[in-house]
């Protein structure tokens, strides 16, 4: 039977750009819950997470990202793949031009995130009402490949951003998985 520990809940009581996670205890995995709402328009909202591990002073902003994504609202599908990035990406959370009580909400886990012989790997799920009526959902999966001093360290902090603000309101809650 797996065991869900809560780790850290940050509530935003102003926008932010960034949230930090640096207390990742020894957990197999990590599980990210978020509702969030962006300041900037558009129809969906673009987050990103930079990894760095206990070695390396800085978190990795190199092009060592690679991720994919499948998303559909009502009868429109997108596939889009994208390598050699400068973060770990995520869609989809409300953007200001939508209803001001409107947030999305984003599922990420970090799988096997302590294994010093593997790269980070993460998947999630997205939803967020649509500008034009309806839902936009969004799943998709991500790769850091590291490089340089963060080889052969295991992921010991990273943060989630929005290259524009996220709105007061929002919440972003870390979980660790073990198996029992």
């Amino acid at each position: 039977m797996a065991v869900i520990e809560a780790i850290s809940t940050t509530y935003l009581e102003a926008q932010a750009s960034t949230v930090v996670f640096d207390s990742l205890g020894s957990y197999e995995h990590l599980q990210l819950r978020m509702s969030l709402r962006t300041v900037a328009a558009g129809t969906y909202g673009l987050g990103e997470m930079r990894f760095g591990s206990g070695g390396a002073e800085a978190y990795d902003s190199g092009a060592n990202y690679s991720h994919h994504f499948l998303s559909g609202t009502g009868t429109t599908e997108a596939a889009t793949p994208e390598a050699g990035v400068d973060a770990a990406k995520f869609y989809t959370y409300a953007t200001s031009d939508m209803e001001s009580a409107d947030f999305g909400t984003v599922i990420i886990d970090i799988l096997d995130y302590r294994n010093t012989a593997k790269n980070v790997t993460y998947s999630y799920f997205g939803s967020a009402p649509n500008t034009a009526g309806g839902m936009y959902l969004v799943v998709g999966s991500g790769l850091w490949n590291k490089t340089g001093d963060h080889v052969g360290e295991a992921l010991t902090k990273f943060y989630v951003q929005s290259p524009s603000y996220v709105a007061r309101g929002s919440e972003i809650s870390l979980y660790g998985l073990n198996s029992s």
